[in-house]
């Protein structure tokens, strides 16, 4: 890697630029994975909603279903930013 890409702030700065696209930092996040750990801090720093965090469990704990995510505790739709705890 460049020498310029090993501070912190160069990189910050590079990714600051490409943080609108989601598809353009994950590019980057699987590039170098000094890139990586920045990137996805880019990437998960703001989410939507729930459900790309409930996604990162286990498979066997979630199913969707019409557009939504059921499990025993919660039912989370795929549109929505609201968490509904049965």
């Amino acid at each position: 890697m460049h020498r310029a890409l090993q501070s912190e702030d160069i990189i910050h700065a590079v990714l600051e630029h490409i943080k609108y696209s989601s598809t353009d930092l994950v590019n980057v996040a699987m590039t170098c994975s000094q890139l990586a750990g920045p990137a996805l801090d880019i990437l998960w720093y703001e989410q939507p909603s729930l459900v790309p965090l409930i996604m990162c469990l286990p498979q066997d704990t979630w199913e969707v279903a019409d557009q939504t995510i059921v499990s025993e505790v919660y039912h989370l739709s795929l549109d929505s930013t609201m968490l509904t705890v049965l």
